[in-house]
């Protein structure tokens, strides 16, 4: 299983994991029930498994930022895991979770999401510097740079998606950063609760096209695979990417 399908595979546990557990105290939740218990595994194992592919995988996905970010941000899912590892050997739960090392795997898994969580806070950061110096709008036109496009700030019209994603990792970067009349990258600025410096446009992006071409120039960015590239006077994060307008 690749980088790609693999956190996909813990993106949809955690929801359902998510989904199960919601705001529940610990001992509330009814360990007994094989539909959670079985979520519950399959979620550990799959982070365990995630955790051990990184430990020899260079290139970053920037699919993981979104995996950790929801487990970290926008829900009561790392309290739980917290509290679980914490309690483990409590009779109302290790009698439910005799399985082999569960409570190692997990303890792996927690230390894989805090690294990739910083990481990915420091890439938001990094996000969000220097926005005001961005040109504003030109008609319906307006600019985006490689940097911002952080997966906790973009709202994406469809999902990011292996079949679509695979072939513009062929594509060169010119022609990916390029505007294209017949097909362009299309979308527009939000705001969020983000404060930013001085007088920035909006840290939100909305994108209705061009979603895989994003994605892989963010990941090529993430990776430092533009640390050499150059496109009409800016270079590596800073590089603007023309949007159409769209809503």
């Amino acid at each position: 299983m690749n980088q790609f399908r693999l956190i996909n595979h813990c993106l949809a546990t955690t929801e359902v994991v998510d989904r199960l557990i919601k705001d529940k105290n610990l001992f509330r939740i009814n360990f007994r029930d094989p539909k959670i218990k079985k979520s519950i595994v399959l979620w550990i194992e799959g982070l365990n498994k995630l955790s051990f592919l990184y430990e020899s995988e260079k290139d970053y996905e920037p699919l993981l930022f979104l995996l950790c970010d929801h487990i970290k941000l926008d829900s009561s899912l790392w309290v739980f895991l917290n509290n679980f590892i914490k309690n483990f050997n409590h009779p109302k739960i290790s009698k439910y979770f005799e399985i082999k090392d569960i409570d190692k795997k997990l303890n792996v898994a927690l230390s894989s999401i805090d690294k990739w969580f910083n990481l990915s806070e420091m890439y938001y950061q990094k996000s969000l510097k220097n926005l005001h110096l961005i040109e504003g709008h030109s008609g319906n036109k307006f600019y985006c740079m490689i940097r911002e496009f952080h997966p906790r700030k973009i709202y994406s019209k469809h999902v990011w998606n292996e079949i679509q994603a695979g072939p513009q990792r062929d594509r060169p970067t010119k022609d990916l950063v390029s505007y294209s009349e017949l097909d362009p990258i299309a979308g527009h600025r939000f705001f969020t609760t983000d404060p930013i410096e001085k007088h920035g446009p909006a840290v939100g992006i909305a994108i209705f096209a061009g979603h895989h071409r994003i994605y892989e120039l963010y990941r090529r960015y993430l990776n430092d695979k533009l640390k050499n590239f150059k496109f009409e006077g800016e270079k590596n994060g800073n590089v603007k990417v023309i949007f159409e307008e769209a809503w």
